[in-house]
């Protein structure tokens, strides 16, 4: 050990070598080589006070090597903690046995068990510990303690200047980072560029772990983050310093100065789910510092940096971030400001370039496209779409570009309010929303076009010209896509332009057309002077009209006179695969033609197919299907009051034709009407002689006909009453007699009259009437054996006579009964075989097949005949087309398709030319079983019904009397209607049936004093026509029922119960 000059010397040495430096390592490097130097069996470390760490932290070491030296001894424990404690040194001379000690220390190992502690401080501060451990037995003597306790005192002024030079030059690095920040802040004018640079230099110069910029949108009041500096976290660790963030900087935001959180997970103003805190407590920059963004006494963000818990900062660095943030906010406004403006000049040359393209061309497509693809560049959208306002309020497109060109094709239409096009038209505003969202209204058809295009957010400007709005323009873009109010403007004055352009082409496209019209009508004019060929001149007209309208087809018919049927004259454009040959012919009041015939005005529809004004037999409608129209125009060609014919304009669906289009079209109309009727005088004057030749021929001709008709109507009515009688005595004497031979007989009768009641029923199909019946239980089956068995008497009596022969059979069944009306049905059946027959002049086979397809029972009736050509085949179904000469009315097939479709059904054809031919009816099988509706039995309650039946027929009278009061009835009887009344007024009736046919009060005026005098009483009519009755009249004068002569008992018993 050295005497006592040395060891001032030495200590001098020592003190001199520890404050020759201001870096902190190296004060602890020299203070634990000055220990070791006294004592070089030793092992000594420094430790510091590290309240992060929660311990003393090691902070160096020298003397004998260590491994596996603890890095931070907790607070609290330890020989360390006890000098700290203390404040003053301390030695003990057997560590193990201390009970302060660390169980387990390494010294024990070594040997080295005396420990000896001095604690550094200086200023009244602590700032760490000095240990030294010694060899057992050796403990330090009075001088080493002397100057172990000397050096913790230099090594504290030390540390302490060290610290506070750090200080110094952090705050000299801050200023200069906070100036070559301001610099470098400056020069940055693009706004993504800048966020980023702020949060560097934000991280840099705090020396925190991570920054990010927060902007506030003043109208939501929502903070985004713009940018972020530093590593980023696992996704299960964001999500709370996402929080943590927002929260103190809406603190910062709102207190208006910077706000500090030395750990946010204890912070009492935060509040978290409970299971954060566990999930962080490894985390160690839980440290937030947030400093507002102010421009002029405006907020625009906040600046976010994350450090190590626990740290804090003095005012000076609060000062110093503060600055940092006011210069980050200026930067950010000046880049603000340079970007607007730069938006706006970029703005202004893209509308005036946009102006000078749109006002290039007065076409209104190309003007319409221009105006769809320029607005995606200027802004950034993804698609658009321009619609023009039509007259009913729905919103037509014209052009699409982007993702909705072909979701949204040109012609597409949407009803008023749908969509937010639609709203923007209706508010008459600007509109933004998800244009499939709660509140906005769709159809089917918007909404799976939308998706297709995958468009998700919509901005669309109302079209305004003169305060009319034309039309409207929408952009689209995805979900996330924010418009701007400047964006919302941008779009406003670009469609106030695109609004001008396409007035100006729509103005300049009406003055051509007017002008090609005038040309048009001009070459008319003069043709009409030079040629009376109506076929030339109705082809001029219809391709004129047609390409003037920029229609899909037109068309020209002149009225038949003697049929009211339209008949065409010329067709032009696309009208469909076979539709001039097929629609060659409009029967009376179908179609649009034919309503604007009957209506004398013209008549359009947006829809044909539709539209439930317009009246289409099967064949129109089929072949409306296959044409490229479905918008129609109809305008009546009218020569001094008459009607002479149609003229009709066809286009796609939706399309509403306006006042100048149909003005248009009636002038083309007027001159049509001129052509035909030249035509017509110029046709008279050359058949003139031809019709006096044939004159007296269709006079006579006229009379018969006349004569026949009137003939038959009388018969029939006569052969009603006689086949009422026949039918009902026999049915009621087959209820009486047991008799088999009698029981033959009665029932040979019975189908005699039924086969009478066919032949009346005959007799109104040469009238052309129409009737219907109450469905009940059929059995087709049944009907086709009956069908060949009936007829057979008479076509093999005809083949056996021409020496030919005929195979008829039924093959196949059983079949499931179905709904239906057994004698419409029957005659379905009636007119297959009829025309099979005659297709088979040399005799052959007809085969008629029964099967079931799923829900339908199917009949085809197959014959060996000489088949018929495509174009018969595609009329074959048409009203009053026949061919087998004019003394056939061609209802046959036309009325079997019709009774087919009204039980549900379908009838088709398959035939070609000396192939035969292959009728297939399919019906449709009821879900339940239909059931066999039975004659009503009176029930103990009615058995003694009265029942007043009125007459002038006695016979007719009489059994209907028979057949009620053999079922219980009390019949009372009548001869005409007043004396009905009269008996009504004397007696208690429950049910009043009378004839409808009566001299002096007819079976309606009977019908209409009890409606007025007995309203609780039903009436039911008896009537030879029961089935063309009108059914409005019918519900009118209250009639419960109709009895249709001739009646069988079960009809007369089922409706008087029915009605009871």
């Amino acid at each position: 050990m050295p005497n006592g000059a040395d060891r001032l010397r030495r200590i001098a040495e020592l003190a001199r070598s520890v404050s020759s430096t201001l870096d902190l390592e190296t004060v602890l490097d020299q203070v634990t080589a000055a220990v070791t130097a006294l004592r070089p069996d030793v092992a000594c470390s420094v430790r510091l006070i590290d309240p992060v760490a929660g311990g003393y932290r090691l902070a160096g070491a020298g003397g004998v090597p260590i491994a596996g030296r603890t890095q931070v001894i907790p607070f609290g424990r330890g020989l360390t903690h006890a000098v700290a404690e203390a404040g003053r040194p301390l030695l003990v001379e057997a560590y193990p046995g201390d009970p302060r000690a660390i169980e387990g220390h390494w010294s024990t190992g070594r040997g080295l068990t005396v420990y000896y502690g001095a604690p550094i401080g200086a200023a009244g501060e602590l700032l760490g510990v000095l240990s030294v451990n010694l060899p057992a037995g050796a403990p330090p003597t009075l001088e080493e303690r002397e100057m172990i306790e000397a050096l913790a005192g230099q090594a504290a002024v030390a540390m302490r200047n060290a610290r506070l030079f750090t200080q110094s030059e952090a705050r000299r690095r801050a200023a200069e980072s906070l100036a070559e920040i301001s610099r470098v802040l400056a020069q940055a004018l693009d706004p993504e560029v800048l966020a980023q640079r702020i949060v560097d230099g934000a991280r840099d110069l705090l020396q925190g772990h991570r920054a990010v910029l927060l902007r506030l949108d003043s109208d939501l009041g929502e903070l985004t983050a713009a940018a972020t500096s530093g590593e980023s976290r696992a996704a299960e660790m964001e999500a709370p310093f996402v929080s943590a963030a927002n929260d103190v900087a809406a603190r910062a935001i709102r207190e208006r100065r910077p706000a500090m959180v030395q750990d946010f997970l204890v912070e009492p103003q935060l509040a978290f789910p409970s299971e954060w805190p566990s999930q962080l407590e490894s985390v160690m920059d839980r440290a937030l510092l947030a400093m507002p963004l102010v421009v002029q006494d405006r907020v625009i963000g906040a600046v976010v940096v994350t450090d190590r818990t626990g740290r804090s900062l003095d005012n000076e660095e609060l000062a110093l971030a503060q600055a940092f943030a006011d210069h980050a906010a200026l930067a950010l406004e000046n880049a603000r400001l340079y970007s607007e403006a730069t938006r706006r000049r970029r703005e202004a040359e893209e509308l005036a370039r946009v102006a000078r393209l749109l006002t290039e061309s007065l076409d209104f497509a190309t003007a319409a496209g221009r105006i769809a693809e320029t607005v995606l560049p200027l802004l950034r959208v993804q698609a658009s779409v321009l619609r023009l306002r039509q007259a009913d309020g729905s919103l037509l497109a014209i052009a699409s570009a982007g993702r909705t060109r072909g979701a949204f094709e040109p012609g597409h239409r949407i009803p008023p309010g749908v969509g937010i096009a639609g709203r923007a038209v209706a508010e008459g505003q600007p509109v933004i929303g998800d244009p499939l969202g709660v509140s906005t209204v769709t159809t089917d058809d918007f909404r799976r076009r939308i998706q297709a295009s995958e468009i998700q957010k919509v901005l669309a400007v109302p079209l305004r010209v003169a305060e009319t709005i034309l039309g409207v323009l929408a952009v689209g873009d995805e979900a996330q896509r924010a418009f701007s109010a400047g964006e919302v403007a941008l779009l406003q004055a670009f469609g106030d332009q695109a609004a001008v352009a396409l007035n100006n082409a729509q103005l300049f496209e009406e003055a051509e057309r007017r002008r090609r019209a005038a040309e048009s009508l001009a070459e008319l004019g003069q043709l009409l002077t030079r040629s009376l060929d109506a076929a030339e001149v109705s082809q001029r007209i219809v391709d004129s009209v047609r390409t003037l309208l920029g229609a899909s087809g037109a068309a020209l018919y002149s009225l038949e006179p003697e049929t009211q049927n339209l008949v065409s004259l010329a067709f032009s454009g696309d009208i469909g695969p076979g539709f001039a040959e097929r629609a060659a012919v409009i029967p009376t009041g179908f179609g649009v033609a034919g309503r604007a015939v009957r209506e004398r005005r013209p008549v359009g529809t947006p829809d044909v197919l539709a539209d439930p004004g317009v009246a289409l037999t099967p064949e129109l409608r089929s072949y409306v299907e296959q044409a490229a129209f479905r918008a129609l125009l109809g305008v009546p060609l009218l020569v001094q009051g008459r009607v002479v014919g149609a003229l009709g304009i066809g286009t796609q669906a939706g399309h509403v034709f306006d006042a100048e289009e149909i003005r248009l079209v009636q002038a083309f109309a007027d001159q049509a009407a001129i052509a035909l009727e030249n035509s017509r005088l110029y046709g008279e004057l050359q058949a003139a002689l031809t019709k006096v030749e044939r004159s007296q021929q269709q006079i006579v001709q006229t009379e018969r006909l006349s004569a026949l008709r009137e003939m038959a109507g009388g018969v029939a009515h006569e052969f009603n009453n006689l086949l009422t009688i026949v039918l009902g005595r026999s049915e009621m004497l087959l209820r009486q007699v047991r008799d088999p031979e009698v029981v033959r007989g009665l029932e040979a009768i019975s189908r005699a009259a039924l086969r009478g009641a066919r032949t009346v029923r005959q007799t109104r199909e040469f009238t052309r009437t129409r009737h219907t019946r109450a469905f009940g239980v059929v059995d087709l089956e049944r009907i086709l054996h009956d069908v060949v068995e009936l007829t057979r008497p008479t076509w093999e009596t005809e083949a056996q006579s021409r020496g030919i022969s005929y195979q008829v059979r039924v093959e196949g069944g059983p079949l499931l009964p179905i709904s239906g009306v057994l004698e419409e049905l029957r005659e379905v059946f009636m007119n297959l075989l009829g025309n099979a027959l005659e297709a088979m002049p040399n005799g052959g086979s007809l085969i008629f097949r029964l099967d079931r397809q799923g829900d339908r029972v199917v009949v085809a009736a197959q014959d060996s005949g000489h088949g018929m050509s495509e174009r018969t085949r595609e009329r074959i179904f048409a009203p009053f087309f026949t061919t087998k000469g004019p003394q056939r009315t061609g209802l046959g097939l036309s009325v079997a398709w019709g009774i087919v479709n009204r039980h549900g059904g379908t009838i088709e054809v398959e035939t070609a030319p000396d192939r035969g031919s292959t009728f297939t009816v399919r019906l449709p099988v009821p879900q339940e079983a239909p059931s066999e509706q039975r004659p009503a039995e009176a029930s103990a309650a009615r058995r003694g019904a009265r029942v007043l039946v009125i007459d002038d027929e006695p016979d007719v009278r009489d059994v209907l009397k028979d057949i009620l009061a053999a079922d219980g009835y009390i019949v009372i009887e009548a001869s005409d209607g007043a004396e009905g009344l009269a008996r009504c007024e004397a007696e208690p009736v429950d049910l009043v049936l009378t004839d409808i046919f009566m001299f002096g009060m007819s079976g309606w005026d009977v019908a209409a004093a009890c409606r007025d005098r007995f309203p609780t009483v039903p009436v039911g009519l008896i009537a030879g026509w029961g089935d063309q009755l009108d059914a409005e009249q019918l519900a009118r004068h209250r009639i419960r029922f109709v009895l249709t002569k001739p009646f069988g008992v079960d009809n007369v018993l089922r409706t008087v119960a029915s009605a009871l």
